[in-house]
């Protein structure tokens, strides 16, 4: 920035006027603006420039009060504003930068009503103002590095709203915390997202759409972008602005994902997070199912139950996937899906798909939800038990049905190679009713009556 000291101090004189006011820049940076008079304003000037800040009428007191812009200069002056956070890495630049600012106002820095985007707004970062002109020489590079300096100082004194446009205060603290290259970044989301959409308003639904009418390389810098403005959530200055989004937008769905297009509503992907894994994929697309099929739209925000409840579920499953021009997944992958939300919905206590699991099935997938909630048995002991519920559903029996005869009677007719499985899945019966009770109107009243078989050496 030293072109900016040399440029002002090479600058010609005009009037004795304006000669006064062109004190010697490097006086005033070094020594800053400690009286109301030391940079001697034409006080007839000032009065039109700012006329509810100075008056110079017989009978009333001059009131010249305080302004955010004098105490960001002291901060520089005294290096209250540490140097190692200035861009600059030097309080000078920027002292230089307000001593322009006072040349072309033509008022001390303690008269100027400058604060919020008030600056930004009276120099405008792609047209200089023609009062400022002569004091650049019409070169509006030169013009915007020298208004760059003075809305750096602004932000990093007092932390906020300081361009016209949120998004420049925005990219303007990424290039002060991580430098221009990651800044740079953030245009690829600024020039994508609506013209009124404020950083503070981007949420991930909103990502997700903007993400699914973009492709190739768009898509990629967008992406890039989105994880630029998540990383400014972890700095403290960026932070302290109030203008980041509540949350992280996090990393997109891969392209090919269903959410891409048709994103959960807020309550279902409350419930998505905590899914199992192997239902997550079926929610997603029974949700797409349900916005083409116009079950729902994309404004509803359903909760699951809502989603299963029978009138929906029934016309869940009457959709055929080949009507919307779905190939993947096909329509037999479609109704697995369904029967896994219907079971999963069994599992919360709610009653599945309609017509579709009978009260014996209920009972078994309550069982397993059971033992999965238990927490100590690992995925294959819970497997285990369809080793005893495929023969008792065939009986038409449900686990409270089960009585120690039976188990005994069904365990001695079995091969050995699946005597293993049926056994295990007795054990885990067993420390189930240890656990939560007999009580518990999924589980056999009397317990299965087998006893673990020790090995012999």
């Amino acid at each position: 920035m030293d072109a900016i000291t040399r440029h002002i101090d090479a600058e010609p004189r005009g009037s004795d006027a304006e000669t006064r006011s062109n004190v010697a820049v490097s006086r005033h940076a070094r020594r800053g603006f400690d009286t109301a008079g030391e940079l001697a304003p034409d006080t007839e000037h000032a009065r039109k420039t700012f006329p509810k800040k100075i008056s110079s009428e017989p009978g009333e007191e001059t009131k010249i009060p305080i302004m955010l812009f004098a105490t960001i200069h002291s901060k520089l002056k005294d290096r209250q504003i540490a140097p190692s956070s200035l861009p600059e890495r030097d309080p000078l630049p920027y002292l230089t930068a307000f001593s322009i600012l006072c040349r072309i106002e033509g008022v001390p820095l303690l008269v100027l009503p400058f604060e919020g985007t008030d600056f930004s707004s009276r120099f405008p970062k792609s047209r200089m103002p023609e009062n400022s002109a002569k004091h650049f020489r019409g070169d509006l590079a030169f013009y915007q590095s020298w208004r760059r300096l003075i809305l750096d100082a602004q932000v990093i004194a007092e932390p906020g709203l300081v361009d016209c446009e949120p998004w420049d205060t925005i990219i303007r603290v990424a290039r002060i915390c991580r430098g221009a290259d990651f800044s740079s970044r953030l245009y690829h989301v600024s020039s994508r997202v609506p013209t009124d959409t404020l950083p503070i308003a981007l949420d991930r639904q909103c990502a997700i759409e903007l993400d699914a009418d973009l492709s190739g390389q768009d898509r990629a810098s967008f992406r890039q972008g989105l994880g630029a403005l998540d990383a400014l959530h972890d700095e403290s200055l960026a932070k302290r602005t109030g203008l980041l989004p509540e949350h992280k937008v996090g990393s997109l769905p891969k392209p090919s994902d269903h959410r891409t297009r048709y994103p959960l509503a807020p309550r279902l992907a409350r419930v998505w997070e905590e899914m199992p894994a192997a239902v997550k994929p079926a929610l997603v697309f029974a949700w797409r199912m349900a916005i083409l099929g116009r079950v729902f739209s994309l404004e509803d925000d359903p909760s699951f139950f809502e989603l299963m409840s029978e009138d929906r579920a029934r016309a869940l499953m009457a959709l055929r996937t080949e009507a919307f021009g779905i190939k993947r997944p096909s329509q037999n992958t479609y109704s697995i899906y369904l029967q896994r939300l219907g079971q999963f919905c069994i599992s919360l206590g709610g009653g599945g798909l309609p017509g579709d699991v009978c009260p014996v099935e209920q009972q078994w997938i309550a069982l397993r939800a059971l033992a999965k909630k238990h927490g100590t048995f690992s995925p294959g002991r819970v497997a285990n038990i369809a080793a005893i519920s495929t023969p008792a559903k065939l009986e038409g029996l449900t686990p409270r049905d089960l009585t120690p005869d039976w188990f005994s009677t069904r365990i001695a007719g079995l091969p050995a190679e699946k005597r293993r499985a049926f056994q295990s899945g007795c054990y885990v019966i067993d420390e189930l009713s240890a656990a939560f009770g007999r009580s518990v109107d999924v589980l056999p009243v009397h317990g299965t009556g087998v006893r673990r078989q020790r090995r012999q050496d």
